[in-house]
């Protein structure tokens, strides 16, 4: 069970993961909010609120990270700000995608 339980998390983290690195190579010009929002809501809505909000929580991490890297000189509170409002966002959308299925 466990083991299912982390192979389910792996695959929706491998392409969270895969959009974060795509982030970064496109540097701060470019917004890729709606591809990080794919498999958010699809955890959500195949897997349930748990995986939707683990899957939220890590995208909102990873955009954060590609943020401080990317925007060098940006404001440490705008940039921690930014991450919570994208956090906040990413679970609304992950728990939701849970509930309304």
């Amino acid at each position: 069970m466990l083991v299912r339980g982390i192979g389910i998390l792996l695959a929706f983290a491998f392409p969270t993961a895969l959009v974060g690195v795509l982030d970064w190579a496109t540097g701060p010009d470019y917004g890729l909010s709606i591809f990080y929002l794919l498999p958010v809501v699809l955890a959500g809505w195949s897997q349930g609120r748990r995986v939707g909000a683990a899957i939220a929580l890590l995208a909102a991490l990873i955009w954060t990270g590609v943020e401080l890297q990317t925007r060098v000189g940006a404001p440490l509170l705008a940039t921690s700000w930014n991450g919570l409002s994208r956090a906040a966002i990413f679970l609304a959308m992950g728990i939701g995608a849970g509930v309304i299925r």
